[in-house]
């Protein structure tokens, strides 16, 4: 049985996770405008993105629970009738205690205890919730149109060109984000820019995704624009090949490679005291 000063204070926090949802819903159509405006401009060159959100609940600065939330998908579905998720406004009270049907859920509140069955004493001692606005910005290169019966040269030729795209995009987006959390933009707390390249043979089988933090990388040494205009040789395909830390795949196993699918993730973090 809660106590009186329990029930209250899920009212509070329930007041205050309706307003992150809002906040957050409110970031993404930001965010979203704001690559649909690059992308019609010619300012950025990319096949698909993605939005997503991360949410962390924390007690006493460890992470309680955290989960991804789709914000591509709740944009375009936001307008529908039947759409059921963050910031629809809807009551999700799907609790079972008597003393509380008559308070109204938002969709955080009801996630905390109906997907990850945390008991209301956990939810009351939440007092930290940090939350990330997460852009994929993604490139597609399909080997069997651009490399179709090539040989490794030409490979490494294709793999060169196609790094050359990606780190021009790293570093566009690595300048737009430093701004924003120079300005102080929508209270940003911070920042981090990862890469993550995967490998496709076919679609039963795919190479564990290369993955790094980029944001603080060199970016002019082993993968830089000098070095590479004078080498001409692929990291990527260094990484196939190397025994020590890449895959160790011999020439015939990367020749049957017929994709690479590259993101270049965005991370804006903020943080919400409750």
């Amino acid at each position: 049985m809660l106590s009186k000063k329990q029930i209250e204070q899920l009212a509070i926090l329930n007041s205050k996770l309706s307003d992150l949802e809002q906040r957050i819903f409110h970031l993404a159509i930001q965010y979203n405008q704001e690559v649909e405006e690059k992308l019609k401009k010619g300012i950025i060159d990319i096949d698909e993105y993605e939005i997503d959100s991360n949410i962390c609940f924390c007690v006493a600065g460890h992470e309680l629970v955290s989960w991804n939330e789709d914000m591509k998908f709740a944009l375009k579905r936001f307008k529908n009738q039947d759409y059921w998720g963050i910031a629809d406004g809807k009551d999700h009270n799907t609790a079972h205690e008597n003393h509380l049907r008559s308070q109204k859920h938002c969709w955080f509140l009801h996630r905390l205890y109906d997907d990850f069955f945390l008991n209301w004493y956990k939810i009351c001692q939440i007092d930290n919730i940090w939350f990330d606005i997460v852009i994929w910005y993604q490139y597609n290169l399909d080997l069997k149109e651009s490399c179709l019966f090539c040989d490794i040269n030409t490979l490494n030729k294709v793999l060169f060109d196609f790094e050359e795209k990606i780190f021009e995009l790293e570093k566009q987006v690595n300048i737009i984000a430093r701004n924003k959390v120079l300005k102080q933009e929508d209270a940003i707390f911070d920042y981090e820019l990862e890469e993550e390249i995967s490998f496709y043979f076919d679609k039963e089988k795919e190479l564990e995704a290369l993955h790094r933090n980029i944001k603080f990388l060199q970016l002019d040494t082993k993968r830089g624009k000098r070095w590479r205009s004078t080498h001409k040789e692929s990291w990527l395909l260094s990484r196939l090949q190397e025994e020590s830390g890449g895959f160790g795949l011999k020439e015939k196993e990367i020749m049957k490679i017929i994709g690479v699918l590259a993101n270049v993730l965005v991370r804006y973090q903020y943080r919400m005291h409750l």
